[in-house]
């Protein structure tokens, strides 16, 4: 029999269920990562197959709260009737709102915390004002479909991101026991994205470039052209992160996409904007694009637009990493060393076997495409690359 101090102490190493002895049917599942969640199994009188109803994860849910509520379950099996069990202030699955937020507190910590703040704005923006408050249970698949198709026709990019958000925190629910239905399984994205090409001449590049030192927070979009970083890496650039004196930038694994570190060389045009950003703030300050609100500049509202007004140029802010990976191995660049800008992951045996950073490399590359940008904007003849 499960006793509070056995669960507590219980090891976790791999996928397994442990029943109860003192309530038939309630089941601790141990998962390989280190979860532990509570589900009961029953029959419905008068329905043959079995329900499994989630209850919760340890120790959010005690020993005694769970067997409490198993007992509640199994007695509505028991009239007939389907069970939705009574959802506590400690249930992770209360509410549509409290599902995706425990999803996204158990994802955080695999993903960049870029992501996970685009998709928190969507559920504040978005799933909470139409769905916060309802049972997840409830949530009908024709409602879902009906909401994104209606969303999509004023923004479908935003009723796609829902729609995956939404998809992820059910499959997250269904793996931890904590729910048996998904209304998501079935539903298509709403709008059909194809992926973007667009690729910015070095003439147009140049004229960003010149207009981005007109712009509020045009710095931004200098320091895109200059590393082939993503803008969420730039938005969230850290002091302590950058070596001025060594020329470096050293992106924590935590602020990137995909969870890997990442250094990357700093041409002299970035060192300028990034001094010049330290004077004007006294040196202070964690960040170097800083909220007024509090941490980073999130989502620079307007910044391409504005540009596009100065320059002529029509582009959005990732088309900016495109085109320096573009112009890059246009120049002859070998494609490792492209990779190695973009801070793209290496296949598992290379890294396991070749741990050399080619910096030296990325950095003649990088000053190259440098002199190409700047010198097309102060009146010189463009200088032919000779990128490593």
């Amino acid at each position: 029999m499960l006793t509070a101090k056995g669960v507590a102490a219980l090891q976790v190493g791999r996928r397994r269920d442990i029943r109860d002895a003192a309530v038939p049917g309630l089941i601790l599942r141990l998962g390989a990562s280190g979860t532990r969640a509570w589900s009961v199994w029953g029959r419905v009188r008068g329905q043959g197959r079995p329900v499994r109803v989630g209850l919760g994860r340890y120790p959010r849910v005690s020993l005694a709260r769970a067997r409490e509520e198993a007992r509640h379950v199994l007695g509505e099996m028991a009239l007939g009737r389907v069970p939705g069990h009574r959802a506590g202030p400690e249930d992770p699955v209360g509410t549509v709102e409290r599902l995706v937020r425990a999803c996204l507190d158990a994802l955080a910590p695999r993903l960049a915390a870029q992501t996970i703040s685009g998709w928190e704005r969507l559920l504040r923006a978005e799933i909470a004002p139409a769905w916060g408050s309802r049972d997840p249970r409830t949530l009908a698949r024709a409602e879902i479909r009906a909401w994104l198709a209606e969303r999509a026709k004023a923004a479908p990019y935003v009723a796609n991101r829902v729609h995956e958000l939404l998809r992820r925190a059910y499959r997250w629910a269904g793996e931890m026991d904590l729910l048996t239905v998904d209304p998501t399984v079935g539903i298509r994205s709403p709008h059909r994205e194809r992926p973007r090409d667009r690729v910015l001449s070095t003439d147009e590049a140049s004229r960003v470039w010149l207009a981005a030192g007109r712009v509020p927070l045009g710095q931004v979009v200098r320091l895109l052209l200059l590393t082939g970083a993503r803008r969420g890496e730039v938005l969230g650039m850290r002091w302590q992160d950058v070596d001025l004196p060594a020329g470096l930038w050293r992106m924590p694994g935590e602020a990137r996409k995909g969870g890997d570190a990442h250094t990357l060389p700093l041409v002299a045009s970035a060192l300028v904007v990034l001094r010049a950003l330290r004077r004007r703030r006294g040196g202070l300050g964690e960040w170097v694009f800083p909220s007024p609100v509090g941490g980073p500049v999130a989502h620079p509202q307007g910044l391409a637009r504005r540009i596009k007004a100065a320059s002529g140029v029509a582009f959005r802010l990732h088309d900016l990493r495109r085109t320096v990976a573009t112009r890059l191995a246009e120049a002859g660049t070998r494609p490792d060393v492209v990779e190695a800008v973009l801070g793209h992951r290496v296949p598992a045996l290379i890294r396991t076997y070749q741990v050399y950073r080619p910096l030296p490399e990325m950095r003649a590359a990088l000053e190259a495409w440098e002199r190409v940008l700047t010198g097309a904007t102060s009146g010189g003849a463009r200088v032919a690359p000779s990128i490593g």
